[in-house]
């Protein structure tokens, strides 16, 4: 048979066996040398770092090299987005591109044209669904209208980084939908359209500011016709993503 031998210690072992181990001297009474304890600097999840934009330290550097010489509006944040109202046209309508290539040092916007009906706007990814919700909400009590193209007129824009030959757009329901537009984004402290609305679609531009020389070089050209546009919806733009919001049918 197996017997064990264990016995339960006394109180007074354990009291003597706890005082051994946490001493800070050693049996002759020198003090025992203590190692500084070492830090490990760990590194933060991508996922972390994406709720506090603006602080990575390896944030996204624009090269204007790479854009022809374009600028940003506003720096490059993760979990923010561009943003923007608008209606959209398409293609040029005919006439405007035969005035562009009258025009030197001057570059054709990339379609699918637009009227801007807010300024360039910085949306948090988190704002973009209901911001959407809204302007839908609001634009289901505007109905259809027809814009109408006239006149040439020439714009810098705020950095006067860059030119644009654009074509004014006329229409009553442009007052109206520009101003759902900042209703909705006032929730959001988003800036409204600026003081004097003029609405119109830009076709060309040109880098720096180059108004006084592209509006004598204007004076020697002729008008474009005048070109009417049947407006359905209008869009909300979020970095590479188109949101239709419909109008109410006529």
């Amino acid at each position: 048979m197996y017997i064990s031998t264990y016995s339960k210690p006394k109180k007074m072992d354990l009291l003597k066996c706890y005082e051994s181990s946490s001493g800070s001297e050693s049996e002759d009474g020198t003090p025992l040398k203590v190692e500084p304890v070492k830090f490990v600097k760990l590194e933060v999840p991508s996922s972390i770092i994406a709720l506090f934009p603006g602080n990575d330290e390896n944030a996204h550097q624009d090269d204007p090299s790479m854009h022809q010489g374009r600028v940003r509006s506003f720096a490059h944040e993760r979990g923010m987005w561009a943003g923007l109202v608008s209606i959209e046209i398409g293609q040029p309508i005919s006439g405007w591109t035969r005035l562009l290539d009258s025009l030197e040092g001057v570059n054709r916007c990339t379609p699918p044209l637009h009227v801007s009906l807010s300024r360039p706007l910085q949306l948090r990814h988190i704002w973009i669904a209901p911001l959407l919700a809204d302007l839908r909400k609001r634009a289901a009590q505007l109905k259809q209208f027809e814009i109408m193209f006239g006149g040439v007129a020439v714009f810098v824009n705020d950095e006067q980084t860059r030119t644009f030959i654009s074509v004014e757009a006329i229409g009553g329901g442009l007052e109206a939908a520009c101003s759902l537009a900042e209703a909705a984004g006032a929730e959001y402290r988003l800036p409204p359209y600026y003081e004097s609305r003029h609405f119109h679609v830009s076709i060309g531009w040109a880098l720096g500011d180059q108004e006084t020389r592209l509006k004598t070089a204007l004076t020697q050209q002729p008008s474009p016709p005048p070109a009417s546009f049947p407006v359905t919806q209008l869009q909300l733009k979020t970095g590479h993503q188109i949101h239709q919001v419909p109008l109410q049918r006529v």
